[in-house]
């Protein structure tokens, strides 16, 4: 198993309200659009699932299995490419409680000799995707 991190981005409201927002799937639907512009099609999206198509790896589902308040979106996936894969979206407090630090971690069955090819690519994926969930209104 391969474990990959995103760089954390701060967004401007407090966590408890970043949390409810991501914990239902259906309201990243305003992203839909930006997603989109940038070559993610999403195909299937639901409180709980999402599918989507990207160039680079092809379709994944993901179905969030856990919930841990204020901290944790734990999700489930799969794909072509890897029989394993798991993503976790991290929440932090900040400066008291006003801010909240988001990070997305994968973790996916590549096989060894894949690794250095995928490694950058995975990376700069995880990237758009804080940043597109930090560009949610969050108040």
């Amino acid at each position: 198993m391969a474990d990959f991190k995103s760089r954390t981005v701060q967004i401007d409201a407090p966590n408890d309200a970043v949390f409810a927002k991501l914990s239902d799937l259906e309201n990243v639907r305003p992203l839909l659009p930006i997603a989109k512009s940038k070559g993610i099609e999403v195909k299937e999206l639901s409180s709980d699932r999402c599918t989507l198509n990207a160039s680079m790896v092809g379709e994944v589902s993901l179905e969030i299995v856990q919930r841990t308040p204020h901290s944790l979106i734990q999700m489930e996936g799969k794909t072509a490419l890897v029989t394993a894969l798991a993503m976790q979206l991290r929440l932090g407090n900040e400066e008291g409680g006003t801010k909240t630090s988001l990070s997305a971690h994968l973790t996916a069955d590549v096989p060894f000799f894949a690794q250095m090819m995928v490694d950058k690519p995975i990376r700069e994926g995880l990237d758009k995707v804080v940043d597109l969930l930090s560009r949610l209104n969050y108040v």
